[in-house]
């Protein structure tokens, strides 16, 4: 049974002093993490004990913060993930979370921010340019709340849409900014990010016994249509070369297939993966010309990523 699966949410988030306003499933509240100068309720936790994958799941449309009860743990405490699993544990006895002893070290852990002026909002409050953009690549109202989706209308960012770089525990270690408008630079990526930082890895499973296929993929927005049509587990990396951190993370799984556009970047992008056919299972798929993973449509994406084996 999963974790968020027996979680006793009141009980949680009575502990951490959270409070709570319902609307339907979710239990909405100003965030939590302690990074985000939170003025309005804009992160929810999902209070549906009858669905294992969602009960406990938590997102703030603010600052992307996001996971799991463990990520929750950490943030509002501040404390080592060993301490917060521990706590969670002690938490699933007979013993009342409130009863119990706290005793954690604060801990100064480096975070990553988001620019100034990326708006995470719903879909449905984002200006009509951002809105007809997103919806025109398949990007509806649950991959916005999926992936966190923000827009940036002025700023550093201004005229892309951005998705944060979220490690499993929920924490943002960096972001990809896709423009919407002409004449730009097609993706922003920040420097100086954490060099394991691969877009979606917060959806693999976490039984690296259960890793037998990733898709790699160029894009952000590419990344999002495959995982969409496929279910798959999907990375976008940061950049055209691949350090070695994030090639030891891809050889987790059993087989790694990359998924490329027909052109010269997609042959670089291919090329510079071709190292790890010394451990894994590697097949190279291109796209028809003409085509991205967001235009080919899921019916494509799912006859180009069909595996027999």
């Amino acid at each position: 049974m999963g974790q968020a699966a027996v979680i006793d949410l009141d009980r949680l988030l009575d502990a951490l002093k959270i409070q709570t306003k319902r609307q339907g499933a979710r239990l909405w509240a100003q965030c939590p993490n302690p990074d985000h100068d939170d003025h309005d309720p804009s992160w929810f936790v999902w209070n549906k004990p009858d669905d294992p994958d969602k009960h406990g799941r938590h997102r703030c449309f603010g600052c992307g913060f996001g996971g799991g009860p463990l990520a929750l743990v950490v943030a509002v405490f501040g404390c080592e993930w060993r301490e917060a699993k521990a706590w969670l544990k002690a938490g699933d006895l007979d013993v009342p979370i409130l009863a119990l002893e706290l005793e954690v070290r604060p801990t100064r852990r480096r975070t990553f921010k988001i620019p100034e002026g990326v708006r995470f909002t719903p879909i449905d409050r984002w200006p009509t340019p951002f809105r007809r953009y997103a919806l025109g690549r398949g990007i509806g109202s649950e991959e916005v709340e999926k992936w966190s989706i923000g827009y940036a209308v002025d700023g550093d960012l201004r005229g892309r849409l951005v998705v944060p770089v979220r490690e499993p525990d929920g924490v943002v270690r960096s972001y990809q900014a896709r423009t919407i408008l002409p004449g730009q630079t097609k993706y922003l990526t920040p420097t100086g990010i954490r060099s394991g930082s691969i877009l979606g890895v917060e959806f693999w499973p976490e039984d690296h016994h259960e890793r037998k296929r990733v898709v790699v993929i160029e894009g952000p927005i590419d990344a999002i249509a495959v995982r969409r049509a496929t279910g798959l587990p999907v990375g976008a990396l940061l950049g055209s070369e691949p350090n070695p951190s994030q090639l030891a993370r891809l050889a987790t799984f059993d087989q790694v297939d990359v998924l490329t556009d027909a052109d010269a970047a997609g042959d670089k992008a291919a090329r510079a993966l071709e190292g790890l056919g010394r451990w894994v299972k590697l097949r190279r798929l291109v796209l028809p010309r003409g085509k991205d993973a967001a235009s080919a449509g899921d019916a494509t994406l799912r006859g180009l990523l069909h595996y027999p084996g």
